[in-house]
């Protein structure tokens, strides 16, 4: 069985590197395909009314990213939702789903995957197509969000597939069971 991790610090330096290079990217082919970028303008209490919803939106996103983590962990468990741990780490200001059973490779792909494609990249599609700027704001934040999930799935993209995957309770990484 081998270890495989990758320190918190490390994920959110990462995470802040691509954030930026990725906000830029999907900004100028929003740009590129609408010839504008509008924001609304919201004024004094509507301001404040609409900066409080986009927080509580916020929060509420990550908790549900979390439950589609857990949803797809409860799916591929054999103990199903006795399996799943979901939670929050105060001291990392890290919410978290964890899942006490090991997991195929393919399954904890998905089930890492999951939430930014439902989360993310649907909605940026759906912002695309009916030329809204506060859902692409959003999915953006979304994908951005889930920078973490994706170095996790790089690092299981280079485990074989048969291998099966127990998280680590600490979640500093996760342990590589070989078949």
């Amino acid at each position: 069985m081998k270890f495989k991790t990758i320190s918190i610090l490390k994920m959110n330096v990462i995470a802040m590197l691509f954030a930026p290079v990725f906000l830029f990217l999907i900004m100028y082919l929003y740009k590129l395909m609408e010839g504008k970028v509008e924001i609304p303008e919201l004024l004094g209490e509507q301001f404040s009314l609409f900066i409080i919803l986009c927080v509580i939106v916020l929060l509420l996103s990550f908790f549900i990213h979390e439950l589609i983590h857990a949803y797809f962990f409860s799916i591929y468990a054999f103990g199903g939702r006795k399996s799943v741990e979901i939670g929050f780490k105060w001291k990392k200001l890290l919410p978290y789903a964890f899942c006490k059973e090991a997991l195929t490779r393919n399954q904890s792909l998905i089930a890492i995957l999951m939430p930014s494609i439902i989360l993310g990249f649907i909605p940026m599609v759906i912002a695309f197509s009916i030329d809204s700027f506060l859902l692409l704001c959003y999915s953006i934040i979304m994908v951005i969000g889930s920078l973490g999930d994706f170095i996790i799935i790089f690092l299981l993209l280079g485990i074989s597939r048969n291998s099966k995957i127990k998280g680590d309770e600490t979640l500093k990484g996760f342990y590589v069971i070989e078949s």
